[in-house]
């Protein structure tokens, strides 16, 4: 290898280190575990953004075998690479074992964004119980757009946007849409998601029952934004008017769902993106996410309102 080769090699090496992280203590000798914490990692069969290389979703636990100067050699199903520590975040486990997005063998501990609940299995139907903003708890394993949790030796499954370490990863998160308002849209829409399966109550803003407005108010709360009013006051008086073409996620959706056809406001949901929003759903008796790109409420669509 002459000299120009050898400044080549070098060079790409320092382009795979773009940004300096220590996680773990330097003296660490034994193999130790850590969680992807960017939205994609990717891993390079070699010290050279020239190799071959794959890509390791959020959240996904791998063994890092070594580290310098900012690279770790890491270790995933059997196969080893070459990764940006920057990318990952040590996690308490030490198991050295194969672990996948579905399956993580590692334990992150993480703190819930906002006030949730935890399920008894991965389903809003499945039995639960409250969790407070600021818990903390020890993922165990991911599927899906849910987290397996915790806390005091009680397992039990959590909704991922819920959760601190995977805060932007959702199934439902429309990827191509920018987001009003910046990060207050993204922790209006995760306050709301948190509420996911919570019971449908007329009259009611949480924390655990809700009526449509009721969780409009709730989510933009927890930004500090104060509504006031029925669904047909928020329609009418919070924010700026909005068509559906520049609708962006955290908008407040407006539909009239009676039978006149007009534009009487009777019930609201916050735009998520992808034609999609979550409101309390009288008919399904919970809060769910429902789609509004054609069909139902497609028709019963009046306008937004852009609050933040």
């Amino acid at each position: 290898m002459n000299h120009s080769q050898k400044f080549l090699r070098m060079l790409c090496c320092a382009l795979i280190v773009s940004a300096l992280a220590v996680i773990a203590p330097a003296s660490a000798l034994a193999d130790f575990s850590a969680v992807v914490t960017s939205s994609s990692m990717r891993v390079y069969a070699a010290c050279s953004t020239n190799s071959p290389s794959a890509k390791l979703s959020k959240g996904t636990v791998v063994t890092v075998k070594s580290y310098s100067n900012g690279v770790a050699k890491i270790s995933y199903k059997g196969k080893t690479g070459y990764a940006r520590v920057s990318d990952m975040e040590a996690v308490k486990s030490t198991s050295s074992g194969s672990s996948s997005s579905s399956t993580s063998s590692g334990k992150a501990t993480t703190v819930c964004t906002s006030d949730a609940r935890a399920y008894k299995s991965a389903s809003t139907s499945a039995q639960s119980v409250a969790v407070k903003k600021g818990t903390k708890v020890n993922v165990l394993s991911t599927s899906g757009s849910w987290a397996k949790v915790e806390k005091s030796g009680n397992t039990a499954w959590m909704r991922k946007d819920a959760l601190t370490l995977f805060a932007d990863a959702s199934d439902d998160k429309d990827s191509g849409a920018s987001s009003s308002g910046g990060s207050k849209a993204e922790q209006v829409i995760s306050a709301a998601k948190a509420k996911l399966g919570c019971s449908y109550v007329y009259g009611k803003s949480g924390p655990d029952a809700f009526d449509c407005s009721g969780l409009v108010r709730y989510a933009f709360k927890q930004v500090g934004v104060s509504l006031s009013g029925s669904s047909n006051s928020i329609g009418y008086n919070a924010g700026t008017k909005v068509g559906y073409s520049d609708l962006k996620a955290g908008d407040i959706v407006c539909f009239d769902t009676s039978d006149g056809g007009g534009d009487d406001i009777n019930h609201t949901g916050i735009y998520l993106g992808s034609g999609k929003f979550i409101h309390g759903s009288s008919a399904a008796g919970e809060v769910i996410i429902s789609t509004m790109s054609s069909g139902y409420y497609r028709d019963a669509f009046c306008w937004g309102r852009r609050v933040l």
